[in-house]
């Protein structure tokens, strides 16, 4: 993006205009980005990364991807939070700096590689999300689900959370494949593995679970 936007704000934007995240780094020796930036001359692009202390153990990643340590790119080895707990990449160097969470910088809007499918208007991941306006109870919506070969929607990362709750321009709650054991246990009613506990998005009741989404 060629706008210049406080870390929070970028955050913002990806996340309503686009369902994505701040921009991430998976791989300590992928200098991709940083050619890509040479590319379009683009010196510093904010990351997804919030550091606590001038510790890479406390640098984590948005949606709960980890910490920096296996990834490290930081110019002197380690964060320094008294320029900042905020992270920029700088283009040139490909290295990563400090600096203050309201300073303005470019930003990167990232999402899962998926594939194109012409017939899915909401493709994430190589799943297709079908949303549907009209309120119904559990059972009924799983039927409707069940007679268009699918099931309500299971959630299985802070990325796909996001993405999902874009889709949603109305603020309310949304139905979704999660039933409640207990406070401890939910299972998703295509049997597909709970690996996601998404503090503040669902609603944790005995029961039914319901995602909430602004509709920003």
């Amino acid at each position: 993006m060629t706008d210049q936007l406080t870390v929070a704000d970028a955050k913002t934007r990806c996340e309503r205009d686009y369902g994505a995240a701040i921009l991430t780094i998976h791989n300590a020796a992928d200098d991709f980005i940083s050619k890509y930036m040479q590319g379009v001359g683009v010196t510093r692009l904010w990351l997804g990364l919030y550091c606590d202390n001038s510790t890479l153990e406390t640098c984590l990643w948005d949606y709960g991807q980890g910490n920096a340590v296996l990834t490290n790119r930081f110019l002197s080895d380690s964060p320094d939070i008294s320029k900042g707990h905020c992270v920029y990449i700088d283009g040139r160097s490909g290295n990563w700096s400090s600096v203050d969470c309201e300073e303005k910088i470019q930003y990167m809007c990232e999402l899962p590689q998926t594939l194109e499918d012409p017939s899915c208007d909401h493709n994430y991941y190589g799943y297709c999300y079908f949303p549907h306006s009209t309120p119904l109870a559990y059972g009924d919506a799983q039927q409707v689900c069940t007679q268009n070969n699918a099931d309500l929607m299971s959630i299985h990362s802070e990325f796909e959370n996001v993405f999902v709750s874009n889709i949603f321009k109305t603020p309310g709650t949304v139905l979704i494949g999660g039933v409640a054991l207990s406070k401890d246990i939910i299972i998703w009613t295509d049997f597909s593995i709970v690996i996601l506990m998404v503090s503040g998005m669902l609603m944790y009741v005995l029961g039914c679970q319901d995602l909430f989404v602004n509709g920003e």
